[in-house]
């Protein structure tokens, strides 16, 4: 199978402004040293999502992507560690600075009774159902608010808080393979 893929043209000037400007913004986040690491205290904090792993490779990843956004939207004004891993040439790499470990359940109701201690410790987390999976969004909220919680299939849950403390209530999952 072939793919076309669109060329996208343009001259050097708009180019360099473009180019500029992005500079410009990325000179602003904390470049990335281990001292920088040590001094700001960063790894105390990290990411942990677990998995359900009886869902199809795709669609846990895709809900990965979404419970993630979630996660970082609902915590705006917490640290999520985003800084430039700037390359030698001044391009932008943004990442967390925190690490982001994937973790599997073996099914949902794991993922359900560790969506209950996160929420007993007041742990900020998102999780993903599959009640979010058929249909546009209105239908996917719809059908959610329709569906009592014991109903709902997880596919996974993603959170961020204090190494010690994600380590205690992860502990029994296995890294995703």
């Amino acid at each position: 199978m072939r793919f076309l893929l669109p060329t996208i043209l343009y001259d050097s000037w708009l180019s360099e402004q473009l180019h500029e400007r992005h500079l410009t913004h990325f000179k602003k986040l904390p470049k990335v040293s281990t001292l920088y690491l040590k001094q700001n205290n960063m790894t105390t904090k990290k990411f942990i999502a677990v998995l359900n792993k009886k869902i199809e490779t795709g669609k846990v990843m895709n809900a990965l992507a979404h419970m993630t956004v979630g996660l970082v939207d609902q915590n705006k004004n917490q640290d999520m560690g985003v800084i430039n891993y700037e390359d030698k040439d001044g391009g932008a790499h943004l990442a967390s600075k925190f690490p982001y470990i994937i973790l599997r359940a073996d099914n949902s109701n794991k993922i359900r009774t560790l969506r209950n201690a996160l929420i007993e410790k007041n742990i900020p987390f998102a999780s993903f159902t599959n009640a979010m999976t058929i249909g546009g969004w209105e239908e996917q909220v719809k059908r959610s608010k329709e569906t009592p919680e014991p109903e709902l299939e997880y596919y996974g849950i993603c959170m961020l808080g204090e190494k010690s403390d994600l380590e205690e209530l992860t502990k029994k999952f296995s890294l995703w393979m």
